[in-house]
């Protein structure tokens, strides 16, 4: 692969792109069959980061317009990843959850809005024990220590309802990481 996670276009801050790098690396390195799922593609800096940290997994990518994924980069992810061109709020519930994959990472950057981070986050009924949901944005951009409005009060719902199957990571950036502990 030419392209590098730390330098592919993508609004994710260094740390972050770190971040999804180490945790999908942190599977690549367990023998098995790997699925993870980026919803919130957009020009696919954090697919390449998920990507090049555990390169054999299964990795879907779910985005309600995948236009602005360049060429060159949807071409570098290889053929075990699965882009999927629709809206998450219908698709997770549907699709995804019906289907019944195992999941060992579900990073969730789709649509800014409460009603569709509260739906993404779904995905944690994939997740397997010792798996990851991470949830990007739930901070401002501009000063990580301010909640994001639209996306960090659904995650305090959606931990309200599951604290008892999760453990909280350390935050980084604008990243609210969480580890499936049953």
């Amino acid at each position: 692969m030419d392209i590098d996670y730390k330098t592919t276009k993508g609004m994710l801050k260094p740390e972050e792109r770190q971040h999804l790098f180490d945790l999908a690396r942190s599977f690549a390195r367990v023998y098995g069959h790997h699925v993870i799922i980026n919803i919130g593609v957009e020009m696919g800096g954090s697919m390449v980061c998920l990507r090049q940290g555990c390169p054999d997994a299964d990795l879907y990518g779910i985005d309600i317009d995948l236009s602005t994924l360049p060429q060159d980069v949807n071409t570098a992810l290889g053929s075990n990843t699965f882009l999927i061109e629709k809206d998450s709020l219908l698709y997770v519930p549907e699709v995804v959850l019906q289907h019944g994959l195992r999941v060992n990472l579900a990073f969730i950057d789709g649509l800014h809005y409460k009603k569709y981070v509260s739906n993404d986050a779904l995905l944690s009924e994939l997740v397997i024990p010792g798996g990851y949901i991470v949830f990007h944005d739930a901070y401002l951009w501009d000063n990580t220590d301010q909640q994001q409005p639209e996306v960090y009060p659904p995650i305090e719902d959606w931990l309200a309802e599951h604290s008892n199957q999760w453990e909280e990571r350390p935050k980084v950036g604008t990243m609210r990481t969480f580890k499936r502990t049953e």
